[in-house]
């Protein structure tokens, strides 16, 4: 609880209601709409290309002599680039607006893209490995991509939670929806286009994703904004006649129209500094849960490719093990494209979002039946479920898909329901930059999880291993123990802020 004095300072500092915008005109306002709509599907589809690197991973190994550690760096640069600068990019979605990040992720996913297509069709012959400068290029690369993919995450979210108000878990949900298909999307071009009989052509298939990237977000820094309210349109029904009017009045008959209520932009005692958030329990113990469940997944993502490879193939299928990984992928982005749309829709009907009133009491727009929290536990539970899987049930490379199932609904669950969660709690006014604060846990979160796998899967290496890839069950078994047991703890974590926020999401 805060000290009163600081209360009643933050309520002295408390915006009274969201400042009004001029509107347009209706129709003006459906034709920017429209653009804007399709500019963060383009940005969305082309924005995913660090989740492809369960593809490339095989011909790095092959090709350059990579490691395991080192390839697992790599793909950490990716997503740990989302991470770092999250809050200084929400800060400036919220300040300079989602057409600047549109335009910094064109230069960052083209840039990125480029340089490693670059470095890979300079790589030396085979089998002579890369050397340390175009293996360090190679993960500055991928950082880039991370970055960049986190612009055009935050320029599109924003633009749609602040386009569409009345839905913001939808909007987040169908945001987000649309970054969870980008796998899916560039996989199909990379089987389709860039497939030959020795495997993908890595140089070729990251030039096209950079050329396409680029245009896409240029594109989007041109059309993206957040639109101001359609005007009312006059009424076009004649008016009534006096008597008519007069016939409808009494006593009771209020003289003034009654008023539009206003709402806070931030929860009664709160006065939107990071301090105040960083004194919050509720936000640790969520930075926890985001921490697990989000690293884990981000783990799982990245080295879903070498999974596949520790595992035999099955008697009963023909599918080679690049075929088998690419399906991984394409699961991995169906389930998480699928639970942001599910999660988001549900929760935006289920639990609304509530307002705070001036007088500090929760209006909801419509009656709440379950708390958002409870889809945070449904995610985590299929994690967790599906960490079992491969812990006990799991045999051969065709049993994979479970944990691609589990790891991409909990993934797109989460991602889904935290924006909302952070808005409700810790207030609207500074959402973007709560929600990059907070995503600062899978920053932390991913690289402990993944070089806990890396480690113990060069541990289970053989010297004379083919390709440097570890085989069997042992090359991941510890590491999905210990995951199980962090999903089991985020899942008490979640326990708790579902008893403490009753009643408010």
């Amino acid at each position: 609880m805060p000290h009163p004095i600081e209360l009643s300072r933050s309520r002295s500092r408390q915006p009274a209601a969201r400042t009004p915008v001029q509107p347009i005109a209706p129709r003006v306002r459906n034709v920017k709409l429209a653009l804007v709509c399709l500019s963060m599907v383009l940005n969305a589809m082309s924005s995913g290309a660090i989740f492809t690197f369960p593809l490339l991973a095989p011909q790095l190994a092959r090709h350059l002599r990579l490691t395991q550690p080192q390839l697992s760096t790599i793909a950490l640069a990716g997503m740990m680039g989302q991470y770092p600068f999250a809050a200084l990019i929400g800060s400036l979605v919220d300040r300079a607006g989602p057409a600047a990040c549109s335009l910094l992720a064109a230069g960052l996913l083209a840039g990125g893209l480029g340089a490693f297509s670059n470095q890979i069709s300079h790589a030396p012959p085979y089998p002579d490995p890369a050397s340390p400068v175009q293996y360090y290029i190679l993960v500055l690369s991928f950082a880039m991509l991370g970055l960049g993919a986190v612009s055009s995450y935050f320029a599109s979210l924003v633009c749609a939670s602040k386009n569409f108000p009345d839905y913001p878990g939808a909007a987040a949900g169908t945001s987000m929806a649309l970054f969870g298909f980008s796998p899916l999307v560039l996989s199909l071009f990379a089987s389709s286009l860039f497939t030959t009989p020795d495997g993908l052509d890595v140089t070729r298939f990251t030039a096209f994703v950079a050329a396409l990237a680029g245009a896409t977000h240029i594109f989007g820094a041109l059309t993206l904004q957040i639109l101001p309210p359609p005007a009312v349109e006059p009424a076009r029904s004649p008016l009534p006649r006096i008597d008519e009017e007069r016939a409808s009045l009494d006593e009771r008959s209020a003289l003034l129209p009654k008023p539009t209520p206003s709402y806070l932009e931030l929860p009664p005692g709160c006065d939107g500094s990071v301090r105040t958030l960083l004194t919050n329990i509720d936000f640790w113990i969520l930075a926890f849960a985001s921490l697990c469940a989000l690293g884990i997944c981000e783990t799982i993502i990245a080295n879903i490719g070498t999974v596949v490879l520790a595992l035999p193939a099955s008697l009963y299928t023909f599918s080679d093990p690049i075929t088998i990984t690419a399906t991984q992928v394409r699961l991995i982005s169906i389930t998480n494209t699928v639970s942001r749309l599910v999660f988001g829709f549900l929760a935006d009907f289920t639990s609304p979002i509530a307002n705070y009133l001036p007088s500090g009491e929760l209006e909801y727009p419509r009656k709440s039946y379950i708390s958002r929290v409870l889809f945070l536990v449904l995610g985590t539970t299929c994690l967790s479920a599906a960490l079992a899987w491969m812990l006990f049930g799991v045999s051969t490379q065709s049993g994979v898909w479970v944990l691609s199932v589990g790891a991409g609904t909990a993934y797109g669950g989460f991602f889904a329901i935290l924006p909302g969660l952070v808005s409700s709690i810790f207030g609207a006014r500074d959402f973007a930059r709560n929600f990059g604060i907070i995503s600062y846990s899978a920053f932390i979160g991913t690289p402990i999880f993944t070089y806990i796998y890396a480690f113990n899967s060069e541990q289970h290496t053989s010297d004379g291993a083919e390709d440097g890839v570890c085989k069997g069950e042992d090359c991941f078994r510890s590491t999905f123990w210990v995951c199980e047991a962090c999903a089991l703890a985020t899942l008490c974590g979640l326990a708790v802020l579902w008893k403490r926020w009753q009643g408010r999401v």
